[in-house]
């Protein structure tokens, strides 16, 4: 994957930060810094009316978890949304559903003890 474009995300005191590496050799060496911090899912576009909900699978150390995003022009347009009954709470605002949490700290609600089973 010469041409291939690879990014990552980390985080400052300053806030968060991405880079972008061209080469696969240069991801390649930066992969293993991720061991133990990765968040593994694939992702599902369902179409819904107007709109796309993005539904992501977990797997891995997250696995079981399901969460849904749907992208709105405004707020308006957030409020009119015709919401399908299997989608569940809403998480946005909540910070231990963004990725880097999930990826130090597992899914909301499982306990230390949990994680080492």
């Amino acid at each position: 994957m010469e041409n291939g474009l690879h990014t990552w995300t980390g985080s400052s005191r300053r806030g968060g930060h991405g880079h972008a590496a061209n080469r696969a050799d240069t991801f390649a060496s930066l992969w293993p810094l991720t061991e133990g911090r990765r968040v593994e899912k694939v992702r599902y576009r369902v179409p819904w009316g107007a709109h796309t909900i993005e539904v992501d699978v977990y797997d891995g150390a997250l696995q079981g978890l399901v969460t849904a995003e749907v992208e709105f022009g405004s707020e308006p347009d957030s409020a009119r949304f015709a919401r399908p009954d299997w989608l569940g709470p809403e998480v946005t605002d909540d910070p231990r559903y963004q990725n880097q949490h999930l990826a130090l700290h597992g899914p909301p609600g499982r306990t230390k003890l949990e994680e080492r089973r």
